[in-house]
C-alpha cells in the first residue's frame, strides 16, 4: 500500500513539483547571495532599537521610516546630505551602507513562477496542493524508508546499498526527510493563508492613558522589530508606530508613554515562522539547507524514475513463453529489478540445455499444466516481506493445485546489512516444503548483494541437477 501511494503522489505531482523545486533552488540561491551583501546584519540580537534610532538622529537630518526586512536589513527612508533617499543603514552607526537597488527581474519572475505559477489565485491553489502531496510524499517515503532498512535505529548507520540509485535515494532520504516535511508544511501554510483563511482571528488591543506605561526602548532588540514610523512633527503629543513581529506600539514621542498596544492574533506569529523557515531569507544556515533540500527534491525525482523503470519499464514483456506448455518455470519477485536481471539470465542458461520453459512474476503464479519443476528467484522487501510484484503470490498458492509433483528450488537476494537477511525467501521455502506436491531440488540458496560468484555457483548447480 506504501510502495503505491508513493509512487502514485510521486507520479501525479512530478511535473509540478519538478517545477516548484528547480525555482526554490534558484530562490535558494538568491538567498543566499543576500546573505553575502554587505547589508546584511549577522546579529541583529545586539542591538537595541534605543542605540539604532538615536544614531539616526545624530547622522541623518530626517528620518521618516525605519524598517528591518526580512533578510536582515536595515532600510531607512529620510533626508540625509544628499537629499531625499531610501537606503540600508548600520545599526551600529546610523551610516549609510548601500543604496536601495530593486530586485533582480529575473529572482522576482522566479518568485511569481514558485508562488503561482503565473496563474494567480489558481496558481497559488496548485502550488498549495503540491505542497500538500510533498507533505504526503515526505511521510510516505519516511515509511518506506524505515521498512527498507528495518527499522528506525538503521537511520543512524552506514547505508549498504549495492544498487547506486537506490543508495543515494535511501541516504539523501535520511538527511532531508525533515527539511523536505518543513518545506511541505511551510508551503502548504502559506498558500492557504494568502486566501485570508484564518481571518476570524482578531487582534487584542489595550488603550493605555499618557504617562500609564512607559516603553522601554533598550528592551527591545532589533530582531524582533519590523518598521518604526516617525512622527510628522518634533511635538511631544506626535506618535511613533513601532512595530514588532508580535505587537505593534503606538508610543508619544515627549515621554515615550505607550498608547495603545495591538497583540497580533497566534496565525500571524505562524504566518511569520512559516515565512522565515520557507524562503530561509535571514539566515545563511536556513537558505543552505533549503538549497540543498530543493535540489534533493529533484534528485529524488531522478533516482524514483531510474528505480521505477527498472523495476516497472523492463518487466512490460514478461510472458514471452507459453507457460501452459512449459515443463519448467521460473518465478521471480523483484523490487528494483535485480532479481529479474538473474531470472532473464539463467532462462538463457537453461534455454541452451533444450528446457521447455516460462518465465513470469510470482504475483502471475497460476496452475501450470505441464510444469515439473518451479525455480523462485526473489529478493526481501523491508521489514522480511514480499517485493511489490510476489504479494498476491501467497494467496494464489494456497488456491491452487498443481497437476502434477513439483521439484523446487528458491534463490534469496539480501544484503546482510539488513536484519532480516533474504527473509522472504525463508518464508517461502518453509511454504513450499509443507506442500505434499512440492519436492526441494536443493535448499535453499542464499546470496549476499548480488555477488556474482555465488550467483553463477547456484546456477551450475541447478544445471547439473536439472540434468
Amino acid at each position: 500500500m506504501w510502495r503505491r501511494i508513493h509512487f502514485l503522489l510521486a507520479f501525479g505531482s512530478a511535473l509540478f513539483l519538478f517545477l516548484t523545486s528547480v525555482s526554490g533552488f534558484i530562490l535558494g540561491i538568491e538567498a543566499l547571495m543576500d546573505q553575502t551583501k554587505p547589508q546584511a546584519i549577522d546579529s541583529l540580537e545586539d542591538y537595541s532599537l534605543k542605540t539604532t534610532l538615536e544614531k539616526l538622529d545624530t547622522n541623518i537630518k530626517e528620518v521618516f521610516e525605519l524598517v528591518i526586512t526580512e533578510k536582515n536589513y536595515v532600510v531607512v527612508q529620510g533626508i540625509s546630505k544628499d537629499g531625499f533617499e531610501n537606503f540600508y543603514a548600520d545599526p551600529e552607526t546610523g551610516l549609510k551602507i548601500n543604496s536601495v537597488t530593486p530586485t533582480s527581474p529575473f529572482f522576482k519572475l522566479v518568485r511569481s513562477f514558485h508562488r503561482s505559477l503565473f496563474l494567480k489565485n489558481t496558481g497559488r491553489i496548485i502550488v498549495g496542493i503540491i505542497a500538500f502531496l510533498l507533505i504526503l510524499l515526505s511521510i510516505t517515503g519516511g515509511i518506506l524508508l524505515t521498512r527498507r532498512i528495518g527499522g528506525i535505529k538503521q537511520l543512524f548507520f552506514l547505508t549498504k546499498e549495492k544498487n547506486i540509485y537506490r543508495k543515494g535515494h535511501i541516504i539523501l532520504g535520511k538527511w532531508f526527510f525533515i527539511p523536505v516535511l518543513i518545506i511541505g508544511f511551510s508551503g502548504a501554510y502559506l498558500s492557504i493563508e494568502r486566501f485570508n483563511v484564518f481571518t476570524n482571528q482578531e487582534s487584542n488591543t489595550k488603550t493605555y492613558a499618557k504617562g500609564e506605561r512607559i516603553l522601554d526602548l533598550n528592551t527591545i532588540r532589533l530582531n524582533d522589530v519590523t518598521r518604526v514610523s516617525y512622527p510628522f512633527s518634533k511635538a511631544d503629543d506626535e506618535v511613533y508606530n513601532i512595530e514588532l513581529k508580535d505587537r505593534v506600539f503606538t508610543v508619544r514621542q515627549g515621554d515615550f508613554s505607550i498608547l495603545s498596544e495591538e497583540v497580533y492574533p497566534f496565525h500571524s506569529l505562524l504566518k511569520h515562522w512559516n515565512y522565515y523557515i520557507h524562503t530561509g531569507e535571514s539566515s545563511v544556515f536556513v537558505a543552505l539547507i533549503l538549497t540543498l533540500a530543493a535540489l534533493a527534491i529533484v534528485f529524488f525525482m531522478f533516482t524514483g524514475l531510474k528505480i521505477t523503470s527498472k523495476t516497472s519499464l523492463d518487466l512490460l514483456n514478461l510472458n514471452k513463453n507459453n507457460l501452459k506448455e512449459a515443463s519448467l518455470i521460473i518465478l521471480y519477485g523483484t523490487e528494483t529489478g535485480n532479481s529479474y536481471q538473474f531470472a532473464k539470465r539463467l532462462a538463457k542458461t537453461l534455454r541452451k540445455e533444450n528446457h521447455s520453459l516460462g518465465l513470469t512474476s510470482l504475483n502471475n503464479y497460476a496452475i501450470f499444466p505441464k510444469a515439473k519443476t518451479i525455480l523462485i528467484l526473489t529478493a526481501t522487501y523491508g521489514d522480511g516481506e514480499a517485493p511489490s510484484n510476489a504479494e498476491r503470490f501467497e494467496k494464489r498458492f494456497e488456491t491452487m493445485v498443481q497437476l502434477n509433483p513439483i521439484n523446487f528450488s528458491i534463490l534469496g537476494f539480501g544484503s546482510k546489512s539488513y536484519p532480516k537477511f533474504c527473509q522472504y525467501a525463508i518464508t517461502l521455502q518453509s511454504r513450499l516444503e509443507k506442500q505434499d506436491n512440492f519436492f526441494s531440488l536443493m535448499p535453499l540458496f542464499k546470496i549476499n548483494n548480488q555477488s556474482e560468484t555465488d550467483y553463477c555457483l547456484w546456477e551450475s548447480m541447478v544445471v547439473n541437477k536439472l540434468k
